[in-house]
């Protein structure tokens, strides 16, 4: 019995294989660029190279969890398998992004929060993201494979999703640190 991915995706494309080791070759020289060509910043000193990872790693979850509310609404209106397998590998991806903006995002304001976390609406709103799509994973885990845990499923990821702009627009709505960080990062738009 093919499992549901091998059902949706049957071919080894040669184009899947280039694309990887593509990435893979960007990834390493991205990583050279920033650790020795890109400049300290003044006043955040070393620690500012993390917002590299940071900021593109944040667009890529909202991205990828933006793939899942379309796959979802797609699979509940279609009830076609591929739309499901597609939002439940989005919602790994995310998860992942999501995890790596929760530790680099600490790490690089800890100079000015003077504490590793602090409860400030853009944390808390990204935390919660967080846990909504590991509650995903884990519905998807326990869940079974049928097709009612993957209808739950969709509908989390629907419901789930709207939390990315609440994560993206507490910035502006509550301002509290993360101004005060980006002002003194030099980012702050002002």
């Amino acid at each position: 019995m093919k499992s549901q991915y091998e059902q949706v995706f049957t071919k080894d494309h040669l184009g899947v294989k280039i694309l990887g080791y593509a990435l893979l070759f960007l990834m390493f020289f991205s990583f050279l660029l920033i650790a020795w060509y890109a400049p300290v910043e003044r006043t955040m000193g070393l620690v500012q190279k993390i917002f590299y990872y940071h900021v593109p790693s944040a667009w890529v979850a909202f991205l990828a969890f933006g793939v899942v509310f379309v796959c979802s609404i797609l699979y509940l209106t279609s009830k076609d398998k591929k739309w499901d397998v597609f939002a439940a590998s989005s919602v790994e991806i995310g998860v992942v992004f999501v995890l790596i903006v929760l530790i680099t995002g600490p790490i690089w304001a800890r100079p000015v929060w003077e504490v590793w976390w602090t409860w400030e609406p853009r944390l808390t709103t990204t935390l919660i993201l967080f846990l909504i799509y590991v509650a995903y994973l884990l519905l998807r885990y326990f869940g079974g494979k049928n097709e009612q845990t993957a209808k739950f499923s969709a509908v989390l990821g629907i419901i789930g999703f709207i939390d990315v702009p609440l994560v993206y627009l507490s910035i502006n709505w509550w301002r509290r640190k993360h101004r005060r960080i980006l002002r003194v990062s030099g980012w702050s738009r002002r």
